[in-house]
Formats: structure tokens, sequence, C-alpha cells
């Protein structure tokens, strides 16, 4: 009897070791949950809705309408100088609104100096040819129609958030801005102006470079 009881008790004691050999090995054969990658957009707008972004990228699209239009109101005379100061007083307004805007709306700091820098660049040279078409003498031409590069509606990714819209509609800017300062290169003859379409085209491409890499950098830009 003692034998059989003993037998028992043995045989137990294996069966619940087997148990946890196979508990401990269940443990070890499953894999923990996967976390989802954490997206990063360089801004801390990563919980910005939809509908906002959309807002304010229309926002900025109705700047650039009004600047376009500007663009087709400009009365040209056919004088190079003049016609190019009236074309970037529109442009360097629009500039500045769509600079302003992004200071209201947007998070990136890095953007945001950017932003603030092209402002005070864009007044500094708009205070150029206010002045310029202050003092305009120049006798009367016959009005010349031309026509003059003008920003398209991008086709922005509606995943990006506002600092994203403003990168892209600024570059987008920058190349408008520095065809038409080429264009009047190729006709002007005033040496002041000259050199002030030299520093915008210089000065708009080194800010275009710097924003793509901004761009590459935050939002895989190519």
């Amino acid at each position: 009897m003692k034998r059989k009881i003993y037998f028992l008790m043995t045989l137990i004691v294996v069966v619940m070791g087997s148990c946890k050999d196979v508990d401990k090995a269940s443990e070890k054969e499953t894999p923990l949950p996967i976390q989802p990658p954490t997206k990063s957009t360089g801004s801390s707008q990563v919980n910005v809705s939809s509908t906002e972004t959309q807002d304010y990228k229309n926002r900025l699209h109705n700047i650039v309408e009004r600047m376009n239009k500007g663009f087709g109101n400009v009365p040209t005379t056919g004088n190079p100088e003049d016609d190019f100061s009236k074309l970037m007083i529109t442009n360097h307004f629009a500039g500045i609104e769509l600079c302003e805007l992004h200071l209201k709306a947007g998070q990136d700091s890095l953007l945001k100096m950017v932003a603030q820098k092209k402002i005070s660049l864009l007044k500094k040279q708009e205070d150029f040819f206010d002045t310029y078409q202050f003092n305009f003498t120049s006798g009367y031409r016959p009005p010349v129609k031309a026509t003059f590069p003008k920003i398209k509606h991008l086709e922005i990714p509606d995943s990006l958030d506002k600092d994203a819209v403003f990168a892209y509609v600024l570059s987008e800017y920058n190349q408008n801005t520095i065809a038409i300062a080429k264009d009047y290169l190729q006709k002007g003859t005033d040496p002041s102006m000259k050199m002030v379409a030299q520093n915008i085209i210089k000065k708009f491409a080194s800010e275009l470079q710097e924003m793509k890499k901004i761009m590459n950098n935050h939002w895989n830009y190519k």
C-alpha cells in the first residue's frame, strides 16, 4: 500500500513539473506585441485635423490667386524698370501675407524663422520699388500686355500638416519670383534695378535650396 501511495505521489510531481516546463516554453515562444511606428513630421502638428489643414491651404491659395490677378491687372507701359517694379510690389505684398499668415498658424520653429526673415527681406525690397515708382518720371510709352509666370494650385498631399503646406507654397512662390527677375534682366537697362533683380535671384534661390532641405528632412520631399 505504501508503495502505491509513493508511486502516485512521484507521478503527480513529474506531471506537475512537465506542465511548468510547457508553460515556460510557451512564454518563450509567445512574441511581444509589435508597436506601430511613430510617424515623424518634423513639427508638433501631428494631431491637426485635416479640415483645419485644408482651411489653411485654401487661405494660402487665396493669397496666391489674388497675386495672380494682380499680375494680370498691372498697367504695363513697355518700360522694363517700370513694369518690373510694379510686378515686384504685387509679388512682395503677397509674399509678406503668406509669411505673416504662417507666423500665426505654423508650429515648426525653423519654418517660422524662415518666414520672419522673409518678411524683413520683402519689406526692404518693397520700399525700394515703392520709391522707384514714386520717382518714376519717364515719358509715356504705349501700354504693352505681357504674360508673367503664375503660381498654379499645387497638388499638395492631404496627409501633410500646415508647416509642410507652407513649405510647398513658399517654394513655388520663390521659383515664380526668380522667373520674373530673370525675365527682367533680359530687357532691363537700369543698373540699380538690375542689381536688385540679381539680389532677388540670389537670395530666393538660396532660400529655395534651404527650403528643399527642410522639406526633405521633415517630409521626405524630393
